[in-house]
């Protein structure tokens, strides 16, 4: 039997797809467009502000598109197969659940792995011009990657335990944004209450973008070890959370008999405010007598 076989397959199929390539190309294109926009408009400026700020503005749009390649790629992909009533149909073959996981995470994927690689050689032409160092160059390749995986990681693992649609995009949401910004939060709030102490420091090695900041020549050189941590951290998270989801998946896809339903806090919210519906039906009955209006 072939190694990850739905993988093999994905792959084979994107490959006769134009969009594959046609998807990269634009984005690289894009990203010259933007270069150039920003060359013309400092043309006057030293060469190594124009490389600088041509570096840092396709670094925000990249980290920006990494973020959200999760939410846009595998946020959905698991829970649709279960509403379309699929997905079991998987396992009725003797595929694995980190089979499943990672040939929807190519499937998904692979455009947007294309489209990030067309960025690449575009980030690379302010070192020709000054002012970006090759060690700066690589670490934000390294970053940018890592995001990719992680935020798709994610996706994937909200996937999994979801059915609909827009819960699942929003739980990705509040996911994601939990691991990046609440310790971040933490950590600004220990900075406050404890200035001479640096134990708010480890909160941020889960945040992509204290990776993409540290991995600055300026920062990197007196935080080194903080910096390769915090790759580590992200790349151990999306491993965990693709482990997590491949035994989530073989469980999660099977229809629950439908137990007691659940109160939700809208409808407790009305009952305190009303009080219980056996009170409001009474009220309204007397209520009917009066006026029907």
């Amino acid at each position: 039997m072939t190694f990850l076989p739905i993988v093999h397959r994905e792959l084979r199929v994107a490959a006769r797809r134009r969009s594959t390539f046609w998807i990269r190309t634009g984005v690289a294109v894009g990203a010259i467009a933007i270069g150039v926009f920003l060359y013309l408009a400092n043309i006057d400026a030293p060469a190594e502000s124009v490389s600088r700020r041509i570096f840092m503005s396709l670094i925000v749009l990249a980290i920006l598109f990494c973020l959200f390649a999760g939410r846009h790629s595998t946020a959905d992909c698991l829970s649709q197969e279960k509403r379309e009533g699929t997905l079991g149909l998987l396992f009725l073959t003797d595929l694995k659940g980190y089979d499943i996981i990672l040939g929807k995470l190519a499937a998904t994927s692979l455009n947007g792995f294309y489209g990030l690689l067309g960025v690449f050689p575009v980030l690379a032409i302010p070192i020709l011009m000054g002012g970006i160092t090759n060690g700066e160059f690589w670490r934000v390749v390294l970053v940018l990657a890592d995001t990719f995986l992680f935020s798709l990681a994610v996706g994937i693992f909200v996937s999994a335990l979801s059915r609909d649609a827009r819960k699942a995009m929003g739980a990705n949401l509040v996911f994601l944004l939990s691991i990046i910004l609440m310790p971040g939060v933490c950590a600004g709030l220990l900075a406050q209450l404890l200035p001479t102490h640096q134990l708010y420091r480890p909160l941020f090695l889960s945040c992509p973008l204290y990776a993409l900041f540290l991995s600055d020549d300026s920062q990197y050189r007196f935080q080194r070890s903080d910096f390769w941590i915090s790759v580590g951290v992200i790349h151990a998270l999306t491993w965990a959370l693709l482990g997590l989801a491949s035994w989530v998946v073989r469980y999660s896809w099977q229809d629950k008999p439908p137990g007691p339903r659940r109160i939700s806090w809208k409808e407790r919210w009305h009952a305190w405010n009303f009080g219980p519906a056996d009170t409001r039906a009474q009220y309204r009955k007397r209520l009917l007598n009066r006026n029907a209006y």
